[in-house]
Formats: structure tokens, sequence, C-alpha cells
């Protein structure tokens, strides 16, 4: 039961690499800012953040070797997807 909503499909994480913060979000039903643009935000600096998928694994805000990793990642538009078997 854990697994699967740990790796639910309806779940994509989201980062924001300037804050280090990154959650799950639902996206079965459409996600809309206060602007009325389809995006989720940053609670701390109202930037966009970026989806990175539902297999993405959300390293520690203190990991600063990791998080610009995430940061290249997300310049070349790459997403943690999970593919069938």
């Amino acid at each position: 039961m854990m697994f699967e909503d740990r790796f639910s499909p309806n779940k994509a994480n989201f980062a924001c690499c300037q804050c280090r913060l990154a959650f799950r979000q639902d996206v079965s039903m459409p996600y809309h800012a206060v602007d009325g643009s389809q995006s989720v935000r940053c609670p701390k600096c109202s930037q966009p953040m970026h989806n990175m998928g539902v297999g993405f694994v959300i390293p520690r805000s203190k990991d600063a070797k990791q998080w610009h990793k995430i940061e290249l990642l997300v310049q070349h538009d790459f997403s943690f997807e999970l593919l069938p078997a």
C-alpha cells in the first residue's frame, strides 16, 4: 500500500532548485496557480516549480552536490518517469 502511494502515476514530484524544496503533487486533477496558469509555485519564492516526474527521489535540502545535479537536469528539461517493464 505504501509502495503504491509512493510511486503513484497520479503524483509527480515538483522541485524548486533555488529554495532546495520539493514535494509531491497530485496531477490527476488540473493544478492551477492563483494567477490561473497551470503551474505549481514554490511556497517560499513563488517561482514556478519544475515537474521532475514520478520517479524523482527528493534529496535533503543540505545536499548541495545533489541539488547542483538537479539544477543541470532542470536546465535540460529532464524528468524522472517510470517506464513499464
